[in-house]
């Protein structure tokens, strides 16, 4: 699984306005927190500018991914071999989210009961 290049994809998925925001989730997520666990996907709670109540909020995503070559498996996307799920995110501003998690980090925050945290 390539995450670096999936993200490059994610991240120009950013700069064609497609989302607004997004951020890791799931058992990668967690490995910044606990020791590494394998995972067999990638999580990305996301968000854009007027989601509406429209059920058809993931269209975009997929639109813009499949115009590009990939393939939808399931309740995934497959982006260079790596599965991963969009998961809107309605409530929470994940800007806000990862300006506290940077600032934990930088204040040597420690989460897990092991006192191995960042």
């Amino acid at each position: 699984m390539n995450i670096v290049a999936a993200t490059k994809i994610i991240n120009q998925m950013l700069a064609a306005k497609v989302i607004e925001n997004y951020a890791l989730g799931g058992a990668l997520a967690v490995t910044f927190y606990t020791e590494p666990i394998a995972t067999q996907d990638v999580d990305i709670f996301f968000q854009i500018k007027d989601a509406g109540n429209s059920l058809r909020i993931l269209s975009p995503i997929y639109d813009y991914l499949t115009r590009s070559g990939y393939e939808a498996k399931a309740e995934h996307i497959i982006i260079e071999d790596l599965p991963i799920q969009f998961l809107p995110v309605f409530t929470a501003n994940i800007s806000k989210v990862s300006a506290n998690e940077h600032r934990r980090r930088n204040e040597n925050y420690q989460p897990n009961a092991r006192g191995k945290g960042h």
